[in-house]
């Protein structure tokens, strides 16, 4: 396909010494279309070129990827959607033709997508091209847990991140990245003018997680281009993670076990189950274990106290279809097989992984700028004071987070970017009453400036509500025909079956 240069401004460099036409251009796609193994339609590929710093003559240019695509029969009348992802950090996946596959079988899965063009991008520090602000000095998971030799407290730790996140920033400013510039502003700005750049009007935006505080921003700065908002999982901008994160594990927690206490097998294994997860974590807390395990090649010992407990709960409650485990995992864990269960459940996925694949340097510049700036210690140990020992985990995890934020260069905070988003704008806010990183709190949060939001909250939902059930879906797809008209609920309400074992 011949280059077509949709918009252009000015000359000026991706790279020292080396000149580009800044705005969008239509190339051929970069994957082997004939490899793609699953299809409905076609794609359209290209990049959008746009500063590292909007406003800035001299500054350094990006070149983002996007894909176009356009189901066979959709309905040309409707709205494109703009499929925002969560991180901050994920990556579009659209760089293979498997990629293109797996979203071609979300396409025709979901019935609010079949009928729509959808455009996805790399967010800006994502990769894979340029640049990619990976930063595989953190993603090493020995170093945010104390291993032997050198375990005995959360010094270690505390060292290994500090030295490690200084090094990722000096190596990613040697590179000539200015890490000032990579935030959520800047992220919307980018598709704001990739709209303009691909003759939208207007078009509807999804946005999953961080990717909804995205679509919030996105709507903040260029209102007439969004349609509708679909919310999911939403992350307001003007909420305080840190803080609400320390209270929500044992708000789903107890939720849970007044479920599990309704059902009568469920309650006569696990009779009290905060009480005995609240009394394993003080214990641990008190007296780590050292467990040994074998990962990344090599055995080794860990220790493991309350707060990865906690972490290892609060990551199967990601998934509704774990949910239903919760109480038998906790009864195992505080039962006479601890030493056992630990080391299965808590301490082997630890270090079981090389870390994750996402830009984990795009995630700290946007959390320490925009969160951590403006959420101070006092805040989190006040809030952990009321909630008690189950907000050990959150409250570690925010201490070796501001280790890193210690070393990361962010811009001076914005505090109007703490703001709530507010507008008419058609909004489908979702959220799921198990979900333990965007609370279900967040969805009345963000929808009490949108006055013409509706709002469901799932009774067996959990983190991201599209996919998880079709009911979803469908009524995603009845929100987009017509985001004026009340939503049905469609989905079953009720908690889960819990499984005894």
């Amino acid at each position: 396909m011949a280059k077509l240069v949709l918009l252009v401004w000015l000359m000026l460099a991706s790279s020292p010494g080396q000149a580009i036409e800044r705005g969008f251009e239509a190339e051929a796609c970069w994957f082997d279309a004939e490899a793609i193994p699953f299809s409905i339609g076609r794609e359209r590929c290209g990049y959008l070129t746009i500063p590292e710093r909007h406003g800035d003559a001299g500054s350094t240019m990006l070149r983002l990827p996007v894909v176009v695509f356009e189901p066979d029969r959709r309905d040309t009348d409707q709205a494109p959607i703009l499929y925002l992802l969560g991180g901050p950090g994920e990556p579009g996946y659209i760089a293979t033709a498997e990629d293109i596959g797996r979203w071609w079988d979300e396409i025709d899965s979901k019935p609010w997508l079949r009928r729509r063009s959808v455009v996805v991008h790399d967010q800006r520090g994502t990769g894979p091209t340029p640049p990619l602000l990976a930063c595989p000095e953190l993603d090493d998971p020995l170093i945010w847990v104390p291993h032997g030799p050198r375990f005995g407290t959360m010094s270690q730790p505390a060292r290994d991140i500090a030295l490690a996140a200084s090094t990722c920033v000096e190596r990613l400013e040697g590179e000539g990245w200015d890490l000032g510039a990579y935030t959520s502003r800047t992220s919307a700005r980018d598709l704001a003018v990739l709209r303009e750049a691909l003759s939208i009007d207007s078009w509807s935006v999804y946005g999953v997680s961080y990717g909804s505080r995205l679509a919030l921003t996105l709507y903040q700065i260029d209102p007439d281009g969004v349609a509708a908002l679909v919310l999911d999982s939403v992350f307001p901008p003007h909420v305080h993670p840190e803080r609400d994160e320390a209270a929500a594990l044992k708000t789903v927690l107890a939720r849970i076990a007044a479920e599990c206490a309704a059902q009568p097998d469920c309650r006569a294994m696990s009779p009290d189950l905060t009480g005995a997860l609240s009394r394993l974590v003080a214990d641990l807390e008190a007296q780590p274990m050292q467990l040994p395990v074998r990962g990344l090649g090599h055995s080794m010992v860990v220790l493991v106290d309350g707060g990865e407990v906690l972490r290892a709960l609060s990551d199967d409650l990601y998934d509704p279809e774990l949910v239903a485990d919760i109480p038998s995992v906790v009864a195992d864990l505080a039962g006479p097989s601890r030493r056992g269960a630990l080391i299965d459940y808590v301490a082997t996925p630890l270090i079981d992984h090389a870390g994750g694949g996402d830009a984990s340097g795009l995630y700290y510049a946007v959390h320490c700028g925009e969160e951590i700036a403006f959420q101070p210690r006092a805040m989190i140990e006040a809030v952990a004071a009321e909630t008690g020992v189950l907000a050990t985990g959150a409250v570690e995890d925010d201490a070796l987070t501001r280790i890193v934020c210690a070393h990361w260069p962010s811009d001076a905070a914005d505090p109007a970017d703490q703001e709530p988003v507010t507008g008419p704008v058609a909004a489908l806010v979702l959220a799921g009453v198990y979900d333990p990183i965007t609370p279900a709190g967040w969805a009345d949060a963000a929808a009490q400036y949108l006055p013409n939001a509706q709002v469901f909250v799932f009774d067996r939902g959990s983190h991201g509500l599209s996919g998880s059930a079709g009911c979803v879906d469908r009524m995603i797809a009845a929100f987009l025909d017509d985001p004026t008209r009340p939503v049905p609920n469609s989905c079953p309400g009720g908690a889960p079956r819990y499984r005894v074992r």
